[in-house]
């Protein structure tokens, strides 16, 4: 993606828009700027990049919660998303500073590998254990479950993107790769009837922001966004064969991280 100097060029306009929103009196792009550098221990660093990331995900996680867009209080400190002062569309122009940031780190292929190794190794090892029938200690999940939710992050879902060979989608409402506050990557193993072959198939799966600001109860018929994915891995198809998908994760995974004893409740 090129390095500190390119970035601020290409980003140009998101980075004066944020000045402007901001109004903050240090010029943001004289601040110190890392590139590429080591996860986590980069959030809240206050480098350009970062800090750009934490404020306009701020902005989308305000809207997301319903505070005011207009006819906000002018003290400081008032809640309001962005003190009103995003100009309309602006937030979608924003939050790519944001999606830029967490691509930076999170879909480098050794930190995706290490991101991505103890949640895939869970999925296919929960996938397996639905197949047998028979309780893998390892495994989380209990061997009859036909639903399990893993908790993660926003950069696990890029992390795992990147693992996969560079997932993609678009969702209504966000951005191209946005992976949005309660977005998931929905696993699902299915077996053709007549072949009885098995196969995994992927969705991107998450409520609009406007779902989610006006707190809509989710249903059948209000349901969250369903974006079916494909996984370059295996090929160019939706169903993915399930003994290429678990050999693709077994070859890629960090074995030295992956966590074999289950953690106690």
């Amino acid at each position: 993606m090129g390095g500190a100097a390119e970035l601020i060029d290409a980003y140009s306009a998101e980075l004066q828009l944020l000045q402007t929103v901001t109004q903050s009196p240090t010029p943001l792009v004289s601040l110190p700027t890392t590139v590429a550098t080591a996860g986590y221990v980069r959030f809240g660093s206050g480098t350009l990049f970062d800090l750009a990331d934490t404020i306009t995900a701020t902005f989308q996680l305000e809207y997301a919660q319903g505070m005011p867009v207009t006819g906000c209080a002018t003290t400081p400190g008032a809640e309001c998303v962005g003190w009103e002062a995003i100009p309309p569309g602006g937030l979608d122009e924003l939050m790519k500073l944001h999606v830029m940031n967490i691509q930076l780190y999170g879909g480098l292929p050794s930190f995706a590998q290490v991101g991505s190794t103890n949640l895939l190794t869970q999925v296919v090892g929960t996938m397996d254990q639905a197949l047998t029938g028979d309780k893998d200690p390892n495994m989380l999940a209990p061997a009859e479950s036909t639903f399990t939710l893993f908790v993660a992050h926003d950069v696990n879902l890029v992390a795992i993107s990147s693992f996969l060979g560079g997932l993609t989608w678009k969702a209504e409402g966000f951005i191209q790769d946005d992976p949005g506050p309660a977005g998931a990557l929905v696993f699902e193993l299915h077996r053709a009837k007549r072949s009885q072959q098995l196969r995994v198939r992927l969705q991107y799966v998450i409520p609009s922001l406007d779902q989610m600001r006006q707190q809509t109860t989710l249903t059948l018929e209000t349901p969250p966004q369903r974006v079916p994915l494909k996984i370059p891995a295996c090929g160019d198809d939706y169903d993915c064969p399930y003994d290429q998908f678990k050999a693709f994760i077994a070859a890629h995974v960090r074995q030295d991280c992956i966590i074999t004893a289950t953690p106690a409740p």
